[in-house]
């Protein structure tokens, strides 16, 4: 068989070839999870005045997921992410060419004679080309010349050629994980972006909880200075009943006085705090802040009466697993791995092979000149190699170095993560124990203020005691009420935060996140 019979079947074999190899290639890899997002939240009518919104802790996550200006910003991200593996991907999208010239020459024939011979040359080029993941580009291509001298009066003649041309790297630019890296760099890029996304809702998850637990100890401890002002007043109401009497002193009146106004400005300022942390909570689950300024928010959730201590090393198993900036960080040293490798390919020589096949046809007439193509007797045929060599290179050697530095540090910053969660997770852990008995230890603090107040009023009923002791032990009382309060509220907020440390913010929340979509959003 000969050459000429042997290189169309060269040709097709690796132009099927690389056909199959571009097929199987995961030009779009499976994406990370992301979400749908509700609708956003309608504010209530904000011509009402003072009206009361009751809000449970689920229903303010929810709204903080559809309406949070942050997660909307990072809800932005993966489509980003998205948008760069189409940009890569684009890489080995056909491109359609044509070009087009004419010219004309006019050069003497004999030295210092004024004769000359004109030659005139139209041509034009059409390809269709396509580059394949092995490194393969491919071309199919038609070009045709008209060349007119003053040799053959200007009559046309029309040189056509058809076939295709294929050119495959063996060394630098050769092979599926080179050509392929930028789309696979991209793949693991949208899945960093989504664990971010994650993470960021995690975040958010952890502060509407934080917000609402201290709107609703702030709230407690506004009903604990109303009962404190009820207290002193009616305190001072006694006293001026028993300075009417004789049995007080006017010193007694200006104590219960003092304590009353003191009291009363306790309570303005803990109001003022509601209000404050009410809008702390409407900055995190409305988009349009200024719709709800007049709006009061009733937290109808209440926090649990009982609770275990956390186990620690299962959930520092459970946070290694879950945790989302984890699983970005490694997804970065994915992307690490891949450009040492597209580096390390850049170090090797060029070395490319290529070929091309077809037939001519010659007539004076365009359209006749493809049809001789056509009847396939004139094969033209052409086949070569070219070596290039770079001297010290210096460029992709620098650039080989940077991308294991990189990836070194992608390591790195991999264990340091894993360091911090373990270290996270056993802090949130031991704060969650400790909460618990401060909890315990303040509500019995609590109970034996109240006892202590009220057989302490009963002496001063019976005369035996001083407005001052009783002033004192009202204070200790209010005291010992917001103590457990903040012990109750420090407790949420921590296990909300072991929570998050854990990675199950999601899941605690019963979120469901879906397949990546543009833009993503939450269920």
């Amino acid at each position: 068989m000969t050459v000429k019979k042997i290189l169309p079947i060269f040709f097709a074999l690796l132009i099927a070839a690389n056909t199959a190899i571009a097929a199987d290639s995961p030009l779009i890899g499976p994406t990370a999870p992301v979400v749908t997002a509700p609708k956003k939240e309608k504010a209530p009518d904000k011509d009402n005045k003072e009206e009361i919104i009751p809000l449970a802790l689920p229903e303010c996550v929810r709204m903080a997921l559809a309406n949070n200006l942050d997660i909307s910003i990072e809800r932005l991200n993966p489509v980003i992410s998205k948008a760069g593996i189409l940009t890569a991907q684009g890489t080995f999208d056909p491109t359609f060419k044509t070009t087009g010239s004419y010219s004309q020459d006019n050069y003497p024939t004999i030295i210092d004679s004024p004769t000359a011979t004109i030659s005139k040359a139209g041509s034009y080029e059409i390809s269709l080309n396509q580059t394949f993941s092995p490194g393969t580009q491919a071309s199919i291509l038609t070009n045709s010349a008209d060349d007119m001298t003053t040799d053959n009066n200007f009559q046309d003649q029309y040189n056509t050629f058809v076939g295709f041309a294929l050119t495959q790297p063996l060394l630098r630019g050769f092979g599926t994980d080179i050509n392929l890296a930028p789309i696979r760099i991209a793949q693991r890029g949208l899945k960093a972006a989504d664990a971010g996304f994650v993470y960021r809702v995690e975040q958010i998850i952890t502060n509407v909880n934080t917000a609402y637990y201290e709107l609703l100890y702030n709230r407690g401890k506004v009903t604990a200075q109303q009962k404190a002002l009820t207290l002193a007043e009616q305190l001072l109401k006694d006293n001026k009943a028993k300075v009417a009497i004789g049995t007080m002193s006017q010193l007694d009146i200006s104590e219960a006085n003092s304590e009353v106004a003191t009291r009363r400005g306790e309570l303005r300022q803990a109001e003022r705090a509601v209000l404050d942390q009410e809008n702390a909570i409407k900055l995190l689950i409305t988009f349009e802040v200024s719709l709800w300024l007049n709006k009061r928010i009733d937290p109808t959730t209440q926090p649990p009466d009982d609770w275990e201590p956390p186990q620690v090393v299962s959930s520092i198993d459970t946070g290694l697993r879950n945790r989302s900036d984890l699983t970005q960080a490694k997804h970065q040293l994915e992307e690490n791995n891949i450009q040492v490798t597209v580096n390390q390919n850049q170090t090797l020589p060029t070395l490319n092979v290529s070929g091309a096949y077809g037939y001519s046809g010659l007539s004076s007439d365009w359209v006749r000149s493809y049809s001789r193509v056509a009847n396939a007797d004139n094969d033209t045929w052409s086949i070569g190699a070219t070596l290039t060599i770079p001297i010290g290179d210096r460029t992709d050697r620098g650039n080989l170095d940077a991308a294991k530095a990189k990836r070194e540090q992608a390591l790195l910053n991999v264990k340091k993560i894993e360091q911090s969660i373990i270290v996270e997770i056993d802090n949130a852990a031991g704060q969650v124990t400790t909460n618990i008995e401060r909890v315990k230890d303040a509500r019995v603090a609590r109970q034996y203020a109240e006892e202590t107040l009220n057989a302490e009023q009963e002496k001063l009923n019976a005369g035996r005691s001083t407005s001052f002791v009783v002033l004192r032990l009202q204070r200790d009382l209010t005291d010992a009420r917001v103590t457990e309060l903040r012990a109750v509220a420090d407790l949420q907020e921590a296990l909300s935060e072991l929570t998050r440390v854990q990675g199950l913010s999601l899941k605690e929340n019963n979120i469901y996140l879906e397949s990546t979509q543009s833009p993503p959003g939450i269920h």
